[in-house]
């Protein structure tokens, strides 16, 4: 235990500061001296402001932040990481009331950004793709799985409000399946083409599942092209199709 000479409160040696020069503690606690410092502070804040900014490097200082957080970056990402588990609810409140505060200045900063580094954005999420193809992928259906209603629901939404453009898709589509489709098709082959897409409605009934009815080399494909028949169709799931879009796999 040990006297404080300026507050006169008996205290654990814990709540006393070490002079390292003398090894013994120091007269005043740390309450104390935390609130002398403060009150210096207060009176000379201006003039440390002032002092710090004639003295203050900002490629120096970008360096320096630059350096120390590639060497404790697993620390930093840990206690980050902490924090966002610990103060989620804040950090989400925190960050709508700032949105709704500032969503213009955001929003034509972004836009701004944006138009200067197109090259660097296009290569940043190609690269960013290619090495999180599969968990990108995995999280993306998980998300189609749990919120099948909801986006169900946009999507109609969205179909209502925009008619003329949905029947734009749906006319090129046509426009491009009629090209795709050869005279030369006989009454079976059409036949065979009209069952294809009724095992695919049957499938969707009894799975549950949505299905659709696939070409297999895509008829507005990047590298090959090819035909509306029967022999390149085939019944695969929704969520299937989407993910080859106009691809040859």
């Amino acid at each position: 235990m040990k006297l404080c000479t300026k507050c006169k409160v008996t205290q654990e040696l814990q709540y006393f500061r070490i002079v390292l020069k003398t090894q013994t503690h120091f007269c005043w606690c740390r309450i104390c001296e935390n609130q002398k410092d403060r009150e210096r502070y207060s009176k000379r804040r201006e003039q440390m402001l002032k002092r710090k900014r004639d003295i203050y490097n900002p490629l120096k200082a970008k360096e320096k932040n630059q350096k120390f957080y590639k060497e404790n970056r697993k620390e930093i990402l840990e206690q980050k990481k902490e924090y966002n588990t610990i103060n989620r609810i804040k950090i989400i409140k925190h960050k709508k009331e700032h949105y709704k505060e500032n969503r213009i200045r955001l929003l034509e900063s972004k836009k701004e950004y944006n138009c200067k580094n197109q090259e660097k954005i296009k290569i940043y999420r190609l690269k960013h793709y290619q090495e999180n193809h599969e968990r990108l992928l995995k999280n993306k259906r998980n998300y189609f799985l749990n919120n099948r209603e909801k986006l169900n629901l946009k999507t109609k939404k969205y179909q209502k409000l925009n008619p003329e453009k949905i029947n734009a898709i749906a006319a090129l589509r046509r426009a491009e399946k009629a090209q795709a489709t050869p005279k030369w098709l006989t009454k079976e082959h059409k036949k065979e083409m009209r069952e294809i897409y009724f095992k695919a409605k049957i499938k969707t009934q009894e799975t549950g599942i949505p299905h659709e009815v696939d070409h297999i080399i895509p008829i507005k494909g990047k590298t090959a092209i090819g035909l509306h028949v029967p022999w390149n169709l085939r019944v695969i799931t929704k969520y299937e199709n989407l993910r080859k879009g106009n691809k040859l796999i």
